[in-house]
């Protein structure tokens, strides 16, 4: 009995001699282990940072988007070809009237102002502006037969 117990301790000391021989290896893998995951803890918070800051510019830009194609809609005038209604405006233009200034509303409204260049000017001009009644109506015609040369104001309302 005394020898299976002294096999024993041999047994036992050769185990815990292993142990304690692994021990330090053990240790430093742990440091080491450690010390790598401290790196990729600052690396990740470096790299949040530019995260939240990339965020912060697809906010800035989804606003920005927001706004323009707010701009767009407002300049377009919900869907309004306004090449087309120019066109047909300034085909209207004849000899005996200049066009100097059209100002477009996003409503829809079109006011156009003019000289008479020839003196039957102020009796062919509502022909012309009727003429293109399938872009523009024509809501008033005013004359301003006191200025030299006449000068005209015609306000329209874009067919939609």
């Amino acid at each position: 009995m005394r020898l299976a117990l002294l096999l024993i301790l041999l047994v036992e000391g050769f185990f815990i001699q292993g142990w304690y021989r692994g021990q330090p290896e053990a240790i430093q893998e742990i440091d080491s282990k450690k010390a790598q995951f401290q790196t990729l803890e600052r690396n990740l918070a470096g790299q949040q940072q530019k995260l939240d800051a990339l965020r912060t510019q697809i906010s800035q830009l989804k606003v920005q988007r927001t706004n323009k194609l707010q701009e767009f809609q407002t300049i377009t005038g919900e869907n309004i070809d306004w090449n087309a209604v120019f066109s047909r405006l300034l085909s209207a233009e004849s000899s005996g009237a200049r066009f100097l200034s059209v100002v477009a509303q996003p409503s829809g409204e079109l006011t156009l102002e003019g000289i008479a260049i020839s003196p039957e000017a102020p009796r062919t001009l509502l022909s012309q502006l009727t003429s293109i009644s399938d872009v523009l109506d024509l809501q008033s015609l005013r004359w301003a037969q006191d200025n030299d040369p006449p000068s005209f104001t015609a306000i329209f309302r874009v067919r939609r």
